[in-house]
């Protein structure tokens, strides 16, 4: 603890002992200040200053010697002097679904600043052998420190383990010492894309009208799904997979090399000439980077009012809960005859079905 604290602390002690001899006005006064030092106190705390950066390749959960690297050393500032005490350990952890690099002495503790001194220690540099989820160092200072001391970290390196943390985004490696740091972020890790490896196709709005052009957007993705760009010029053609229609438009889009998603001006526009349920694209690449296909989510595709021939409509009232339309699309080809079943409650529709 900073030695003006504890005598301003004790100065404050002392007031409140003679509490008895003090105005009864000033009493609030002395305790609002005692609680003012105390407060201050309490801020004062070990610090991890700069906080490391690093990041981490989505493709080392499948790859066993793919690490990230600090891309800024961290450090770690001790609030007072001898606050990291002899035998006492600095622990940095690694956080869940991620791994350390394990190679023997890869990674160092060196003091930049202070008198604080480490087991293995030589000139200002101590090294240690991680585990796969843990490095620590141990401070070994006999004659009891005498100076706020600094310490600066090096060669830390992580990878995911899994799926799990190939897609977390972001995750934080740790420290712990024995001051005030618990578990303190000691190095921000972000994770980053892998190699493109599969295609996929944004949601596709259901219903669609039949016979009226709608965008199939596709993308590059890594193995873990996170988005990534492509090497070079991907072209792409969309399919029919399940359903017994037919689709028209422009059904190739080409994703430009280095971007993720098909180009706004290359894009995929078509159309299905069909009126049915759960209708299912997929998507292959024709030329470029070799790619998984996609298969879209399922959309029902329902008559474009514009389409129906009002001529042929009829309506026949079932029972008091049921009515049945019939009427005939005109387009797109070829010319099919439709009924819809409405169910009626109180008169008012409640959902319809496609019954063929």
């Amino acid at each position: 603890m900073c030695p003006t604290l504890v005598v301003a602390l004790e100065n404050a002690r002392t007031l409140l002992g003679r509490q008895a001899r003090t105005p009864a006005r000033l009493a609030p006064l002395v305790l609002a200040l005692a609680g003012l030092l105390a407060s201050t106190v309490a801020v004062r705390a070990d610090q991890v200053s700069p906080q490391g950066t690093m990041n981490v390749n989505a493709d080392s959960a499948d790859d066993p010697l793919l690490f990230g690297d600090l891309i800024i050393l961290p450090r770690i500032l001790e609030d007072s002097a001898a606050e990291w005490a002899d035998g006492s350990t600095i622990t940095i952890d690694a956080p869940d679904h991620f791994a350390f690099a394990t190679d023997v002495d890869s990674v160092t503790a060196q003091v930049v600043a202070g008198d604080v001194l480490l087991v293995g220690q030589v000139g200002d540099t101590a090294a240690a052998t991680p585990t796969a989820t843990q490095i620590q160092f141990t401070v070994d200072t006999p004659g009891q420190s005498s100076v706020v001391s600094t310490i600066e970290f090096a060669g830390i390196r992580l990878r995911a383990t899994d799926a799990i943390g190939a897609t977390m985004g972001t995750a934080a490696i740790t420290v712990t010492t024995a001051g005030t740091l618990v578990d303190a972020t000691l190095v921000q890790v972000t994770v980053i894309p892998g190699d493109a490896a599969q295609l996929s196709i944004d949601p596709i709005a259901s219903p669609q009208m039949a016979g009226v052009p709608f965008n199939v957007n596709v993308c590059a993705e890594d193995q873990y799904g996170n988005p990534t760009t492509v090497v070079g010029d991907t072209v792409v053609r969309v399919y029919v997979d399940d359903g017994s229609g037919g689709l028209s438009g422009d059904r190739d889009g080409t994703i430009d090399a280095g971007t993720e998603c098909l180009s706004v001006l290359d894009g995929i526009d078509v159309s299905y000439d069909t009126v049915e349920l759960n209708v299912t694209l997929i998507v292959f690449v024709t030329s470029g980077d070799d790619l998984v296909y996609a298969v879209s989510n399922a959309f029902d595709v329902e008559v474009n009012p514009g389409d129906v021939d009002m001529d042929a409509v009829s309506l026949t009232l079932d029972g008091s809960y049921e009515a049945t339309l019939t009427y005939a699309v005109t387009a797109p080809e070829p010319v099919d005859a439709y009924i819809i079943r409405f169910f009626l409650e109180q008169f008012q529709l409640l959902f319809p079905y496609i019954v063929n």
